[in-house]
């Protein structure tokens, strides 16, 4: 266990699970789609900003501002770029579970969430055979294409929030068979309130 978990833990808190992402693809069949629609859109977003910038530069005898194309560009490019950062961010991610809360390491950043705050959880495998755990409504409602997403916000901003509030989105992505066997476990014991779908 390294320092930075030590520190981390309650007194009396003891990890009973950890594991990491399956191998995954950038593309694959459920966010390939979702990045071949995101760079279409900011590719056409940029062509009208440029076909209106030119006509607008053209009608007031000014010269094209190129800064502002630059501009427009490098925020409409954000999206799809956002698909391939996520893939590369849940590789780094560690998942563990202890008998208090489920947790999330980046590097040296751990967020987790009390067993408490969970009100609803299921295990859900998407269209490329990646199962992952979500708990929270917001996390149950979600596509499967921002499963990698919740996995990466979980590592960023799951400490926050009210206290006593349930989570609204937390969870691990990608989970191998021997992990959703060991974690069905761990919430049937420490959190026998929530039904695990």
């Amino acid at each position: 266990m390294n320092e930075k978990l030590k520190e981390h833990l309650n007194e009396d808190e003891k990890v009973l699970w950890s594991g990491k992402a399956e191998p995954v693809d950038t593309l694959d069949p459920v966010y390939k789609p979702s990045f071949i629609l995101k760079a279409s859109i900011a590719l056409v977003i940029i062509v009208v900003i440029v076909i209106a910038l030119v006509m607008a530069s053209k009608k007031s005898g000014t010269e094209i501002q190129f800064g502002m194309i630059l501009i427009v560009s490098a925020l409409a490019v954000i999206a799809p770029i956002q698909v391939l950062a996520d893939a590369s961010r849940v590789r780094k991610l560690n998942y563990l579970v202890t008998n208090q809360r489920l947790l999330v390491q980046r590097d040296e950043s751990i967020r987790g969430v009390s067993f408490d705050r969970i009100d609803c959880a299921a295990f859900r495998t998407d269209k490329a055979g990646k199962t992952s755990f979500l708990c929270g409504k917001d996390a149950l409602k979600a596509k499967e294409a921002k499963y990698r997403e919740i996995a990466v916000l979980s590592a960023s901003v799951s400490d926050y929030g009210e206290e006593g509030k349930a989570v609204e989105k937390f969870g691990f992505y990608a989970l191998d068979q021997q992990s959703v066997k060991k974690l069905r476990s761990i919430m049937a014991e420490y959190c026998p309130a929530v039904s695990i779908q």
